[in-house]
């Protein structure tokens, strides 16, 4: 397995280790560890777990609570490639400062994924994707965006998201005055 093989896996399944949307942050902490950060809103009514590269939010449901949203922050990796749990490097194995979106848009074709180009009307650093059967919202650095060498190469997987109301999320942006 390799970095990228992390990143088509969830892309594909919605799920981390068998870990999806209306999870509880126990599950979770079994699944990846205890290594992460958690703050709770003041009102309590949602609360974060952030292992760096994953990064979970849950909100109160029926005295528990559970999972809404599932974030896979791959630009954080540029800064600390190291950022992945324990449980995924020892996996996936290490992760490089950047993955390209080709080389998971590639492997995503392989098992017959085929993300789709949102039509976004608003101009961006990011273009975005959908992967309709999974709900996955992908976001890619921008061939607009310059080459530094400082930064990011265009074309680099900037995030991942599942949410609930993921299909909201994947509707084409409007120009904005």
């Amino acid at each position: 397995m390799s970095a990228p093989d992390f990143f088509v896996d969830f892309a594909r399944t919605g799920l981390i280790y068998g870990l999806g949307l209306d999870t509880t942050p126990e599950q979770w902490s079994e699944g990846l560890g205890g290594g992460f950060i958690s703050d709770v809103d003041k009102k309590h009514k949602q609360m974060r777990q952030d292992y760096g590269l994953v990064e979970l939010t849950f909100s109160r449901k029926e005295e528990s609570w559970r999972c809404f949203n599932i974030s896979v922050q791959a630009h954080r990796l540029w800064w600390t490639p190291e950022g992945a749990p324990d449980r995924v490097r020892l996996e996936y194995g290490t992760f490089p400062k950047f993955i390209r979106f080709e080389d998971v848009r590639s492997k995503l074709n392989e098992f017959g994924f085929e993300p789709q180009l949102i039509d976004d009307k608003q101009i961006s650093d990011h273009t975005r994707y959908y992967i309709p059967e999974t709900k996955i919202l992908i976001y890619v650095l921008s061939d607009d965006v310059a080459a530094e060498p400082d930064r990011m190469p265009p074309g680099t997987l900037w995030a991942m998201y599942l949410s609930i109301d993921a299909e909201v999320w994947a509707e084409p942006t409007r120009k904005t005055r």
